[in-house]
């Protein structure tokens, strides 16, 4: 007796069965051929796909994987100096309210400084104490008749500068 079992003797007979029909039959020689190109073909075609398309994607899963990993690595370190980052962001807002309040101030110092050079001019004056503009409520201009400055003096702190108005207007409008 054989220790070889009835189905590998089946498998075996099978085979040469089929070596028997390749090398003796032609269309079978021809279908055996194209079915190994075949497999060739898709196998090179797995090969390039994967090397041109699979392994450049998990490459670059694998790179995003590390940077995300570092950026959490260093989020997990930043967390743990949170005091650090909330002064860090106390400091920022206080020096954008600081810088916006240098705007205004410097705002208001480039007004002052026009206002300050308007003061010997007595139409600069005239406009603004007598309102001459056409969008004013009331028109001094149309009433006033002449204006003299008088000469400046000092009472304490204050320098006074007297004027001297002519002209006529009603005691209300004037006021």
């Amino acid at each position: 007796m054989s220790a070889v079992p009835l189905p590998v003797k089946r498998l075996v007979a099978a085979a040469r069965d089929v070596l028997f029909l390749v090398r003796s039959d032609r269309e079978v020689q021809a279908a055996v051929r194209f079915m190994v190109l075949a497999v060739a073909v898709a196998l090179l075609a797995f090969h390039t796909a994967r090397q041109f398309f699979i392994l450049p994607l998990a490459n670059e899963t694998a790179r995003v994987r590390a940077e995300t990993a570092e950026a959490e690595s260093e989020a997990r370190a930043l967390a743990a100096g949170v005091p650090d980052a909330a002064r860090l962001e106390q400091m920022q807002k206080r020096k954008e309210l600081l810088e916006e309040e240098i705007k205004r101030l410097a705002t208001e110092l480039r007004y002052r400084r026009a206002h300050l050079r308007a003061c010997g001019d007595p139409a600069a004056f005239n406009r603004v104490v007598f309102t001459t503009r056409a969008a004013a409520p009331l028109r001094f201009s149309r009433s006033l008749a002449a204006m003299s400055r008088g000469k400046p003096r000092s009472q304490g702190p204050f320098v006074l500068h007297p004027v001297r108005i002519e002209g006529e207007a009603p005691y209300a409008e004037f006021l």
